[in-house]
């Protein structure tokens, strides 16, 4: 239009670009819970956010797993100073306090991940007031305090009584710290529902993703040659820390049973951890040493590989959150067989793109054994695993909701 004033265009210098910190005590080990944090951070950065993750100490491999476009603030102090588990953590949820001075003072708003970060965000509330936006994703409430009580406690012998107590003591203390959070966030609607029995208050869901990458045939055949996998064997796997929760003594049991009805199985543990020395000893007992491969701790890159050389992905976990490796899984084309509990019920449609069973070795053998002696039907199962998750499950629409949430309390 003649006369017409056309808008100044907006100078580049004046686009305010959201810095986000990510804190957490301790990367030391790429779990699934550490590993959506990487994941996320990298997306998060691709939305056009400034990321920096916020660490005391961050081992070799997760740093190999971070994605060059976000910033990286370490502090180097020691965080693993026992040789147990639950003391190890004990120390991240004391030393995560000491970790807030490394936040980036432009930082917009911090997200603090998971129950070791707890202590810290209500530290920060304190100190820094409404500043800035604290935003909490919880994976699920602390276990030692919650579901897990009883179970945790038993690991400690004589001291048992004790610690259940402090645990159910801990309680009230672990509300108030989540409740200092601006919005908390949840990874899907189990853990929603986690997190409103025990806060009383409602979770925002970011939606999880997953990056199905496509091994070369190549990186398969290397795979397969590594691990000595034969053709016409039916080939499963699973990919979890060695820890009790995992309940990989169920798959254990499971392979022994399937085995003895006629099945040529081979299994692939992937992981490291704690309850290794115990589970090896499990498989020889049950004679299983030529069927059973514990594989040790498997980088990222090498994963889609392992998971295309397979013929289906079996999940033993105690009530899990989500289950990121089912969703990983299940997005490379592999059947998935789970236990009925917690994320994977929302993962996957039972007989349509996993088996959902009861956590016992028959139910599990019985699902293991129809999908070995039908593969067709298998590979099937496995196809529309992976186009279902692959449209449900995105990581930029985790990331954008993310920054919308930042944005909401800004």
């Amino acid at each position: 239009m003649a006369g017409a004033v056309l808008p100044k265009p907006i100078p580049q210098s004046a686009i305010r670009i959201p810095h986000v910190a990510f804190f957490y005590p301790q990367l030391k080990k790429l779990t699934g819970a550490q590993r959506l944090i990487l994941m996320l951070a990298k997306h998060t950065a691709r939305a056009g956010a400034r990321v920096t993750v916020v660490t005391h100490r961050i081992a070799p491999e997760v740093r190999a797993a971070l994605d060059p476009a976000v910033d990286l603030v370490e502090t180097g102090r020691r965080v693993d100073r026992f040789d147990h588990h639950y003391l190890d953590a004990a120390l991240e949820y004391a030393l995560g306090p000491a970790l807030l001075a490394a936040v980036p003072a432009d930082a917009d708003g911090v997200v603090f991940f998971g129950p070791p970060s707890l202590p810290a965000l209500w530290r920060a509330r304190r100190r820094w007031g409404r500043a800035r936006p604290l935003l909490y994703f919880c994976y699920e409430p602390p276990r030692a305090a919650y579901s897990d009580r009883r179970l945790v406690a038993a690991r400690f012998g004589r001291l048992a009584p004790l610690v259940a107590a402090a645990a159910w003591l801990y309680r009230p203390i672990d509300r108030a710290f989540a409740r200092a959070a601006d919005a908390i966030m949840a990874n899907g609607l189990y853990g929603r529902c986690l997190i409103r029995a025990a806060y009383g208050v409602d979770a925002t869901i970011l939606p999880h993703g997953v990056d199905a990458l496509a091994p070369s045939s190549e990186q398969v055949a290397a795979c397969r040659e590594r691990w000595h996998l034969l053709a016409g064997q039916t080939t499963a796997l699973t990919v979890n820390q060695l820890h009790p929760r995992k309940r990989l003594d169920l798959l254990l049991r499971a392979v022994a049973l399937a085995r003895a009805g006629g099945l040529d199985l081979r299994v692939l543990i992937a992981g490291a951890g704690a309850a290794r020395a115990e589970l090896a000893a499990l498989r020889d007992d049950l004679g299983l040493r030529g069927a059973v491969t514990f594989c040790g701790f498997v980088p990222d890159g090498d994963l889609p590989a392992l998971y295309a050389a397979c013929d289906l992905y079996v999940h033993t976990g105690l009530a899990e959150s989500f289950g990121l490796s089912v969703l990983e899984a299940a997005a490379s084309g592999l059947p998935v067989v789970a236990v009925a509990e917690g994320g994977p019920l929302e993962i996957l449609r039972d007989g349509e793109t996993g088996l959902l069973v009861p956590p016992t070795p028959w139910a599990i053998a019985e699902a293991i054994a129809q999908l070995g002696r039908d593969p067709e039907a298998a590979r099937a199962m496995g196809a529309r695993a992976r186009a279902d998750v692959t449209a449900r499950y995105r990581w930029e629409e985790g990331a954008a909701r993310l920054l919308r949430v930042l944005s909401a309390e800004c």
